[in-house]
């Protein structure tokens, strides 16, 4: 008797459930990325008509600035709205624009096109 001739059915039942529950925690983590890049300012008629045709780095960018200097204009007119603003300027990530600027600066020197845009998202009034 050769010795394929009993291997079981492929795949096992545990192998399927394996696979299924790593299908849904791919998907759940790509969903989790994605909220996480998205923002209420994406939205925003200055922030799409600024970002138009730009790639997706630079849109994540500009939406995040968008976002911060929102955030950078709100009166903190007690302790609940000061944490409230507190907490959504470390989510929006407000402290690294710097460097996530830097690192888009030198991506795309050659681009101006690329380069005006971000340096209009630093003067945007949302």
């Amino acid at each position: 008797m050769h010795r394929w001739s009993k291997r079981p059915a492929w795949p096992t039942a545990s192998i399927r459930v394996l696979l299924v529950g790593a299908f849904i925690t791919l998907h759940l983590s790509c969903l989790t990325i994605q909220s996480a890049r998205a923002n209420d300012f994406d939205d925003a008629p200055e922030v799409k008509a600024l970002t138009k045709g730009m790639p997706e780095d630079i849109v994540f960018f500009i939406a995040r600035i968008a976002e911060c200097l929102h955030w950078a204009g709100e009166e903190p007119y007690d302790k609940e709205r000061a944490d409230y603003i507190k907490n959504a300027v470390e989510k929006a990530g407000c402290a690294n624009l710097d460097n996530q600027e830097t690192h888009l600066h030198e991506k795309y020197k050659d681009q101006p096109k690329m380069l005006d845009a971000i340096e209009k998202a630093r003067h945007l009034v949302i």
